[in-house]
């Protein structure tokens, strides 16, 4: 890349191929920032790698962002390494904040009904086992004097005396003595 919008694409002792573009944006029929992209192979003599990146709501072309961008990853890969000559490059494009004011707005939304979701989540525990202490306590509260053991309970009306209760039953029954079914004359 030797002139054009991808220019910002060259790595020094790297042929770089590539093409730049960029994307209208709109979102529920109200314009938002452009997307920005750049797709590009190196070297150009014997290809090693093909990229592309998509630089959301950048707001330029796919020079300005998307082509430096790949320039770096391009030369990360080929050589292992990025130069010291475009260690700076690397720090602009890694700090540069791109997030636009709605989407940052529908971040913070989100965000915040996260965290009080997880607030009532941890309330609702708290309330478990606050409940838990409770019920424990009212049990501590009937061990005898001692404390050791639980405290004798009265006894209630003695089960043994009282008839079982009868499991129901299914019974066959006869279809001889079932009743006729009704003729329904409305229909």
């Amino acid at each position: 890349m030797e002139v054009g919008t991808g220019r910002g694409a060259k790595v020094p002792g790297i042929n770089v191929c590539g093409k730049t573009g960029t994307v209208e944006n709109y979102f529920r029929g109200v314009k938002q920032p452009n997307h920005s992209f750049f797709a590009a192979f190196a070297p150009r003599e014997n290809p090693r790698i093909a990229i592309m990146c998509v630089v959301e709501n950048s707001g330029r072309y796919g020079g300005t962002y998307a082509a430096p961008i790949t320039s770096l990853m391009i030369e990360k890969y080929l050589n292992d390494t990025i130069s010291t000559a475009r260690k700076a490059l690397e720090t602009r494009m890694s700090e540069i904040d791109l997030i636009p004011p709605l989407m940052m707005q529908k971040i913070r939304a989100r965000d915040s009904l996260q965290r009080a979701r997880e607030q009532a989540r941890a309330e609702k525990e708290a309330a478990k086992e606050a409940a838990k202490k409770n019920i424990n306590g009212s049990q501590d509260a009937k061990l005898s004097p001692a404390g050791d053991q639980p405290a004798p309970q009265k006894p209630g009306k003695d089960s043994a005396t009282k008839p079982p209760v009868k499991p129901a039953i299914n019974v066959p029954v006869d279809p001889k003595k079932m009743p006729a079914p009704r003729k329904d004359i409305t229909r």
